[in-house]
């Protein structure tokens, strides 16, 4: 009877696992011919984690399909943990990268960097070598993002110990360079997401309000390219 609960205790953990890997690594969305596409590269932010019980309404790329209309389809190739940098661990997944290239989009937005900030991981060059690997497999118009700005909580403490001013002072300024050099348009989020804490529930994860104030920054940029 014990080896038998045991079992199932295993089962069960490797069923909880199963699906917890399936919600943090979505399936790669294809698209259909016809429209015009808009493919999402980014982590957690991107991906929905924020609004994670109806994402798939709410994250910011499906927003943004909504606000575009029907001539357009928006893509969310949003990976959670995922970092720019190639050389550290999770980095984005080239298998994200390569359905991203093959979408030939009209329109790439690329937002990584926020965990590139954590202390861990805190290596400027790295970051901006990985992003630029990244922007030159690339063929459509880029619209390359910084990183929101992350907020502390009521104890004084960034969650997932994301480093705002690591953001703020190297990775920003390494998205900024690299959008001149691949002349990307550049959409400055962190200014737009200061002086806004309630778009971050967690400090860090946009909500559903911070999601759709990404969505209409987003689209009001593409409908000017």
């Amino acid at each position: 009877m014990k080896k038998g609960l045991l079992v199932l205790a295993s089962l069960a953990t490797m069923a909880y696992e199963a699906r917890r890997y399936r919600n943090n690594h979505p399936s790669c969305e294809k698209g259909v011919e016809g429209k015009k596409t808009v493919v999402c590269i980014g982590d957690s932010i991107t991906f929905g984690s924020g609004v994670k019980d109806n994402r798939r309404k709410e994250a910011w790329p499906y927003a943004l399909g909504m606000l575009l209309g029907d001539a357009w389809q928006v893509l969310n190739y949003g990976v959670p943990g995922a970092r720019a940098n190639a050389t550290a661990d999770g980095a984005y997944p080239k298998k994200y990268l390569q359905e991203a290239v093959n979408a030939k989009a009209d329109v790439y937005c690329v937002m990584l960097g926020t965990n590139d900030s954590k202390p861990q991981w805190q290596d400027v060059a790295g970051f901006e070598e990985g992003l630029r690997k990244i922007l030159s497999q690339l063929s459509g118009r880029i619209v390359l993002m910084t990183v929101p700005k992350a907020y502390e909580n009521e104890h004084g403490v960034i969650a997932y110990d994301v480093d705002d001013a690591f953001i703020y002072r190297d990775i920003n300024p390494a998205v900024r360079k690299l959008a001149e050099k691949f002349h990307a348009t550049l959409l400055d989020v962190y200014p737009y997401t200061c002086g806004h804490p309630e778009y971050f529930p967690d400090g860090v994860h946009p909500g559903m309000e911070g999601n759709m104030a990404l969505a209409w920054l987003v689209h009001d940029e593409i409908i000017r390219l």
